[in-house]
């Protein structure tokens, strides 16, 4: 219900905005529905707070972040089979199922995997895409 309401006042905003623009001769860009969610969402989050709270409201989301994402390694690299040796390591967790830690990571695309009795991620993280 509240999906549908947001939708609705999407509508409703893009409406407005184009029939105030063509009266007013000026040109202004609709935003997408998904900035329109997140700048209500902001603003109900916001009601009733005084001015003094919203200072960290515009730090860049990055900087908020403790830990960067580590991105995949490529396809090709992924799936070539060469000198992907595993290294012992500090524990960690594993990339892949996210049920266990593990100690080991492997060279050449750097991913930490498990390599265990009950589930080899290495092998699946190297074959499957």
């Amino acid at each position: 219900m509240i999906d549908l309401c947001m939708n609705n006042a999407w509508l409703l905003y893009r409406r407005e905005t184009k029939l105030t623009c063509a009266e007013s001769g000026g040109n202004v860009e609709n935003i997408s529905l998904k900035e329109f969610r997140y700048y209500v969402s902001k603003s109900l989050r916001m009601k009733g707070r005084s001015t003094d709270s919203r200072v960290n409201e515009n730090v860049d989301i990055k900087q908020r972040i403790k830990q960067a994402v580590v991105v995949r390694p490529p396809i090709d690299v992924r799936h070539d089979r060469v000198d992907h040796f595993p290294q012992y390591i500090s524990k960690g967790r594993c990339r892949l199922c996210k049920k266990g830690e593990t100690h080991w990571a492997y060279t050449k695309c750097g991913t930490r995997l498990c390599l265990v009795k009950d589930r080899n991620c290495y092998y699946t993280f190297h074959q499957s895409s």
